[in-house]
């Protein structure tokens, strides 16, 4: 009687795995890099604070229309916390707010940006976890 043999299969095309092989593990990179500055309290780089460029109205109008355009729930939450960012930097600009709470908006969206960073990870290891598949082959009938 011959055995059966398994292997590993992955269900999906190699160009998609090894973009989010190399996604993941820029989003690793920087969570470390995130995290470190985190605990180790390095202050934020604060480039013209005080100045709104089209970037940053362009990145929340694109989280706004991609709001009202996609069903999920999870992927307007992403949204959110994507338009976080760019919101509270145009209010505070608007606001005319101290370089010291624009710091502090800077040390929060920090948090904020390691959170997306980890929840990237989580969702790349549970694609991969839905598509890496146990692929048992028949013995070949002599």
């Amino acid at each position: 009687m011959a055995e059966t043999k398994s292997h590993w299969a992955l269900d999906t095309d190699w160009m998609t795995a090894t973009l989010l092989v190399l996604f993941f593990l820029f989003c690793a990179l920087v969570s470390v890099v995130t995290a470190w500055g985190i605990l180790t309290g390095t202050p934020v780089k604060l480039s013209n604070p005080a100045r709104v460029t089209w970037q940053t109205v362009l990145l929340l109008g694109a989280c706004v229309w991609f709001g009202f355009q996609v069903r999920g729930r999870i992927e307007r939450f992403v949204l959110v916390l994507v338009g976080l960012g760019p919101a509270s930097h145009i209010l505070l600009a608007i606001m005319h707010a101290s370089i010291e709470m624009r710091a502090k908006n800077a040390e929060v969206m920090r948090v904020v940006s390691l959170v997306l960073y980890v929840g990237g990870l989580f969702y790349i290891a549970n694609w991969f976890k839905l598509r890496i598949k146990r692929v048992e082959e028949l013995p070949k009938a002599d």
